[in-house]
């Protein structure tokens, strides 16, 4: 959130320019930050009951299942949002909006398609 305003004006500051080399480096770079970042995700993933346990305690039961599918919805939403700075940033609104469109699509068959399967909050007692 914070890198979004600097990204998009870095962006139409180099298609102005037609540094496509720094275009180039920069994608590779939120790439590396994407497999990182999502490597980091699989291991809070992994070890969530810990994190959980320090952070609130017992006051707090999330399923497995809604721990992972939040883990690739954030994923996925990282991935389509360095592409979608760069479209912005280079003023391809148009294409953004029929990316962002596909993107909704995409998300909401998802949601139903993980709700039916079971994953999800539901008003229910701990397990524990």
């Amino acid at each position: 959130m914070v890198l979004t305003p600097f990204l998009k004006a870095a962006f139409t500051e180099a298609y102005v320019k037609k540094d496509y080399d720094w275009i180039k480096r920069i994608m590779k770079k939120l790439n590396r930050l994407w497999i990182l970042a999502s490597a980091g995700v699989v291991v809070m993933a992994l070890l969530n009951e810990v994190f959980f346990d320090i952070w609130v305690g017992d006051k707090l039961y999330c399923t497995h299942e809604l721990i992972y599918s939040h883990w690739s919805y954030g994923c996925a939403k990282y991935s389509f949002t360095k592409y979608s700075l760069f479209l912005n940033g280079i003023g391809k609104t148009r294409l953004q909006s029929v990316l962002l469109t596909f993107q909704a699509i995409v998300f909401v068959i998802l949601s139903i398609l993980f709700f039916n399967q079971g994953f999800g909050l539901f008003l229910q007692s701990s397990p524990k």
